[in-house]
């Protein structure tokens, strides 16, 4: 379902997985995104699950679907206690910093970017982004 251009990688392995390098990997990636999107300015869009991680099996267009897939699955969201409780210090993290949700983008001369070199930004695709 949905469209096919995704940006996303299952980590080594495809769906579900009891491999444990695998599954600590995916939980390492969901803590990295999220701080990222928790820290940035604007308003965090979360969908229902990603706070316990629940990927809907990689559809990205589960509108359609009546069962599990869309339901919220408070048994993971149990087992998931870590997961559940990352997000919500990033909730106060944000919440206890006003910095971290300006009312108004800053301008150029409330902000400087830098890229590898001080003063050099790269907003290339290749370029790697610091929170």
């Amino acid at each position: 379902d949905g469209e096919q251009h995704n940006n996303s990688w299952n980590c080594g392995q495809e769906g579900k997985t009891e491999e444990k390098s695998v599954i600590k990997l995916r939980h390492k990636q969901l803590r990295n995104f999220a701080t990222a999107l928790f820290v940035s300015q604007g308003v965090p869009m979360l969908v229902m699950g990603d706070e316990y991680g629940h990927s809907k099996g990689g559809n990205n267009n589960t509108y359609c679907h009546d069962g599990d897939i869309n339901y919220f699955q408070w048994n993971v969201c149990e087992r998931q206690k870590g997961l559940v409780r990352f997000f919500k210090k990033l909730i106060r993290l944000r919440k206890n910093n006003p910095s971290l949700r300006q009312s108004a983008y800053m301008d150029g001369s409330r902000i400087q970017w830098h890229g590898e070199k001080p003063g050099e930004p790269d907003w290339t695709d290749t370029s790697r982004f610091v929170a």
